[in-house]
């Protein structure tokens, strides 16, 4: 009873049903739980007093490789003392990889000016040819706009330097629910982007006409489209399997270059740093909502193109460690959980419950990198 609050009757405690047990009994069970939940409270402190322990020296690994990504720093990670979570691995991962400490820089790499510029007249030329619109001026990055040093060799820009051009998803009154049909070209909106993949919905999908009449808004194969409400950094390379799709009205389009490559792009703005600045930058009461100018501003940092492939490849063999400790980690939970419910069998003389099994299923990590398979 109550909507707000809930409120508890006479007559609703009088009416319900119990089972009773000898009076003997009811002392041997008040007893056996007093001796059980001792046991728990003891168990609880240790274990918080383990994970505060853990939480310090977890902090401390964490923070000695991003200052410093050496193997040796790498194995203060991986030490079998404590446990680093998962998650803040895979953070750790992406903020060293953007700031250019995970792979050495080479003198012989074409510097990320010269990638820049190569950038700017591709995208002249399709100005030029009217294939897109013209760029919007935006003064230059200064080196106090990013948190870390550049080093030679790399370059501060804007993001709109790096693409072709940023293109939001139709209007919500261009899409009716009457476009909506069953079979048809899917529509890829927020939703759509899971786990650095685009995984269609059967709903979210428009007929032939509809199609064509936002022709416009269709992905190609190599663009990143990125989602603009929610949280921010979720996106996705579109794949010869998505090509022709619709960019969603709740979506963003990075169009690709030639001289940039997506997997590092989709890197780079799945990375903490990036989600921080659109997260703070993004309008919207109640649900975060990223415009097309604010993705544009966001000052990067560049690397030259051959050392964004090697930056992605490490990051990926770096990502499969993470995966093979976080699946060791839920096995060992299970075992735990099992233990402990062999354990509360065995002092209370009952048959034990269902086992527990591993989950290697997580919401963070290689689950929210884009896939670089291009």
């Amino acid at each position: 009873m109550g909507a707000t609050m809930q409120n508890l009757n006479q007559s609703i405690l009088a009416k319900m049903p119990l089972g009773v047990p000898p009076l003997a009994e009811q002392k041997r069970i008040v007893a056996k739980v007093d001796e059980l939940m001792a046991l728990c409270d003891r168990l609880e402190a240790q274990q918080q007093e383990r994970e505060a322990q853990h939480a310090v020296l977890a902090r401390a690994s964490l923070a000695r490789f991003a200052d410093a990504p050496t193997p040796a720093n790498l194995d203060f990670i991986f030490h079998k003392s404590y446990t680093v979570s998962p998650a803040d691995l895979r953070k750790s991962i992406l903020t060293i990889a953007v700031q250019g400490k995970l792979v050495p820089p080479d003198p012989k790499d074409e510097p990320a000016e010269e990638l820049l510029a190569k950038i700017d007249v591709e995208r002249l030329a399709a100005v030029k040819a009217r294939l897109i619109s013209p760029m919007k001026p935006l003064p230059h990055v200064e080196e106090g706009e990013v948190a870390y040093d550049i080093r030679p060799g790399r370059a501060l820009a804007r993001m709109i330097e790096l693409v072709m051009e940023i293109q939001t998803g139709p209007f919500g009154s261009s899409l009716h629910q009457s476009d909506y049909q069953l079979g048809g070209t899917p529509v890829i909106n927020p939703a759509s982007l899971k786990d650095g993949k685009i995984v269609p919905i059967e709903s979210m999908a428009i007929g032939a006409d509809t199609l064509k009449r936002l022709d416009v808004f269709r992905l190609n194969e190599g663009d990143i489209v990125m989602a603009r409400r929610g949280e921010m950094g979720r996106c996705a390379i579109v794949t010869k399997t998505e090509d022709g799709w619709l960019c969603g009205t709740g979506s963003l389009v990075l169009r690709m270059p030639t001289g940039m490559y997506a997997p590092f792009l989709a890197l780079l703005i799945g990375a903490p740093e990036a989600r921080e600045y659109l997260g703070g930058a993004s309008v919207g009461s109640t649900m975060q909502n990223l415009n097309q100018g604010i993705l544009a501003k966001m000052p990067v940092g560049v690397p030259p193109l051959a050392e964004q492939r090697r930056i992605v490849a490490k990051v990926d063999q770096l990502m499969a460690l993470v995966d093979a400790l976080e699946t060791q980690l839920a096995d060992s939970r299970a075992a735990a959980a099992n233990l402990l419910s062999a354990l509360v069998a065995e002092l209370t003389g009952t048959a034990s419950g269902p086992q527990a099994s591993a989950q290697t299923t997580s919401g963070t990590g290689r689950r929210g990198r884009p896939r670089t398979s291009l």
